[in-house]
């Protein structure tokens, strides 16, 4: 019968919360220092003089890793960079005395030869001893290879010469890529460019770096079977064929109430794509551990009811696309085992399946029969489940179901075939009511557990997260970082490079694998230093935040560059005092301390007007200082509308608080119209400032509502 009282194993269960260090922090970045030869000139007096050589075995990744140091070497230049084949590249002395250019008559300076090339295995360089990923720049006579590894030993397409050109274009000339589009690319201004002879390799710390790119679901951009285009033209994968590109129907509801098409969407974030891939992000490896039971009812229900979780009406139906199990069955376990086998039968690159529980909706509740309840340990953290009778929604405190979902993960473990692979895993979600560590559960060697935590506005959470994960790591074998922290902050100006530093160093350092977060959401104006910084740690964990920001306003912003480092300090001390003040009012709550007293703290409250103002002559100091500097003062404009935004979101906000009259009303009216036309200008000349259809869709019609305002007239 259906119950809501656990009957799990009581007693003294105790958490484990020191996890061992299992990997040390350091640089993978390898150089050999003096390496002997002449420099190289690529760049002389304004004009090209090297020739980019396509090696005669590239693979996909260094076809795409020439085209972008062409493109790289025609935006200081302005001339357009010829590609060269290597069948067409004549060299005297393997390189060290001429290097000729088949049907020209001027030798060229140098070369660059991309990817595995002929001439390249004369002299010993070869990608395949390579690390996953891994790349190798170095310097024979006038030619410099750059090589990688671009596959794994299944097949798996990878980007390691890619990510060999764009360290080369970043580390060696000067580039940066501060969001994306060209405002955001910093051109370094040379009229000559010579290279040190060089020889050094670098590979990623975490064999997947994965930032989910919002709005644009169904195009693989982390792994180089297909690759962004600039502008405005399709995407196109490796056999021509242009991939589904699909809008987010919650997206599409902002886009409609903004009066936006959604093909307008669809050209701006591909534009965003050579950000992701320029910055180094991919993966090595085929993981797969989203929600794996979309369409199980309709397949099974009929023949299997007792798979699927009890609901409260007594019934174990679902509705379709988000049903929800019922862990302790352990034929389930074995018919899930089974699907699994097959998958890696039939897709050899194939790293982790899923095994992961949907979402579950307000049809589709937990399983409460009386089997997974003595699965519930009743001493475990407490959560709140929901419930529906018809349509009613009732809530419930009960113990975490952490190790009701542990056991039906080992269980599907122990089950699958003894000739799978070590190296192949189940990939499972530490999340939602399963999110704290199990009491008693084994976690099963083959399971990779990922843990869907950790944010940067409540420090409460933030604890409480670091303490789960610490608990996780001393227990689960096999862990990766899933967090959904992106999501927050509704736009607002944030900063958190150093908790986010602090955080991926420890995960790192107590056994993360790989990484996925969820998502960069394209407010490049508000959070766009905290997706540079978390791009540059998923290569390596290493790094100092400080220096990469630093950095990042001194490439960015030349002159105004301390003016704007003090401004993004200041924003990240205004996040660490939400986040402060969040976690005292959720502990004040916990304790019932104040629990229904007064009005709750709102996130956009701590955006008061003396502290916008501050921002603001931060920002008009910078320009003051920019003056005559046109980028620069483009680019302190792109961060100036992160601060518009939140003084019109603000301003709305506020005049829906408390009582509200005709004027009050008519007011909040004014107030949604500018933010209207602010939001329409944003999309219309910078559309990665802000994703005002996201937040449109985020806030709903509730505000709208209240002030009774409909969009004004074309």
């Amino acid at each position: 019968p259906w119950a809501a009282t656990p009957l799990g194993p009581d007693g003294p269960l105790t958490r484990d919360v020191s996890p061992s260090r299992k990997r040390t922090l350091k640089p993978n970045l390898r150089r050999v220092p003096q390496v002997a030869g002449e420099p190289l000139t690529l760049i002389e007096n304004g004009h090209i003089v090297c020739a980019v050589v396509t090696g005669a075995d590239a693979s996909r990744a260094a076809v795409k890793a020439v085209e972008e140091l062409s493109r790289g070497l025609s935006r200081i230049t302005g001339e357009i960079s010829p590609l060269v084949r290597e069948e067409d590249l004549l060299l005297e002395d393997d390189g060290e005395t001429a290097v000729r250019i088949r049907g020209r008559a001027e030798p060229s300076k140098s070369a660059v030869i991309v990817g595995d090339s002929n001439i390249g295995r004369k002299l010993g360089l070869d990608s395949a001893s390579l690390p996953l990923e891994g790349y190798r720049l170095v310097t024979r006579g006038r030619l410099l290879f750059i090589i990688g590894r671009d596959s794994t030993p299944e097949g798996l397409a990878l980007h390691g010469t890619l990510h060999g050109a764009m360290a080369f274009l970043e580390r060696h000339v000067g580039f940066r890529w501060l969001w994306p589009g060209d405002l955001g690319e910093v051109v370094p201004s040379l009229s000559s460019l010579t290279i040190d002879p060089v020889d050094e390799g670098d590979w990623p710390a975490l064999r997947q770096r994965k930032l989910r790119c919002s709005g644009a679901a169904g195009v693989p951009y982390h792994q180089p079977d297909v690759f962004a285009v600039e502008g405005d033209e399709a995407l196109t994968s490796k056999d021509g064929e242009k991939p589904t590109f699909q809008v987010h129907d919650r997206l599409l509801k902002g886009l409609r109430r903004l009066g936006i098409s959604p093909d307008t969407h669809i050209v701006n974030i591909r534009r965003t794509y050579p950000w992701f891939i320029r910055q180094r992000l991919g993966s090595s490896l085929g993981l797969h551990y989203t929600h794996a039971y979309g369409g199980w009812w309709n397949e099974n229900g009929e023949e299997h009811p007792e798979w699927f979780a009890l609901q409260m009406n007594g019934r174990r139906t679902q509705e379709p696309s988000r049903e929800r199990l019922c862990p302790s069955n352990a034929q389930l376990a074995a018919a899930v085992a089974r699907t699994k086998m097959l998958q890696f039968e039939v897709n050899p690159l194939l790293s982790a399946a899923s095994i992961s529980p949907n979402d579950g909706s307000s049809a589709n509740n937990f399983c409460m029969c009386e089997n997974c309840r003595r699965l519930d340990p009743p001493g475990a953290e407490k959560t709140r489940l929901m419930f529906t009778r018809g349509r009613t929604r009732i809530y419930v405190d009960y113990p975490a179901l952490t190790d009701r979902y542990v056991t039906f993960y080992s269980r599907v473990a122990a089950c699958l075939d003894d000739s799978l692979p070590p190296d192949r895993w189940l990939g499972c979600y530490a999340y939602s009511a399963y999110r704290a560590p199990p009491l008693y559960a084994s976690v099963h060697p083959r399971l990779l557990v990922g843990f869907v935590g950790l944010g940067y506005f409540n420090d409460h959470k933030l604890q409480l997260d670091r303490e789960r994960w610490d608990s996780w790591a001393a227990k689960a074998r096999n862990l990766f970082l899933r967090p959904n922290l992106l999501h927050s902050g509704e736009g607002f100006p944030a900063a958190f490079p150093r908790k986010l530093s602090r955080d991926i160093k420890h995960c790192f350092e107590t056994g993360m694998v790989a990484a996925d977060f969820d998502s960069v959401m394209h407010h490049w104006a508000t959070h766009g230093l905290n997706y540079y910084v978390l791009a540059k740690l998923l290569w390596d964990p290493s790094v100092d935040p400080d220096a990469v920001a630093r950095d990042y306003c001194e490439k960015g912003f030349g002159p105004a560059a301390d003016l704007v480092q003090r401004y993004f300090d200041d924003i990240e001390s205004l996040t660490d005092e939400i986040a402060a003040g969040c976690g005292r009012q959720q502990e004040r709550e916990l304790r019932a301390e104040e629990a229904g007293v007064g009005q709750k703290l709102e996130f956009w409250q701590c955006y008061t007007d003396e502290r916008l103002a501050g921002l603001r002559r931060l920002l008009e100091q910078a320009r003051t200082v920019a003056e005559g500097n046109g980028v620069v003062l483009e680019r302190l404009d792109f961060l100036a509308l992160g601060l518009r935004y939140a003084e019109l979101q603000s301003q709305v906000r506020q005049l829906a608080r408390g009582e509200l009259d005709d004027a009050r009303r008519e007011a909040g009216r004014q107030a949604m119209d500018e933010r209207y036309v602010f939001f329409r200008g944003v999309l219309a000349s910078h559309p990665l400032a802000l994703n005002v259809g996201w937040l449109t869709w985020r806030e709903g019609p509730g505000l709208a509502r209240t002030f009774r305002w409909k969009p004004p007239e074309e």
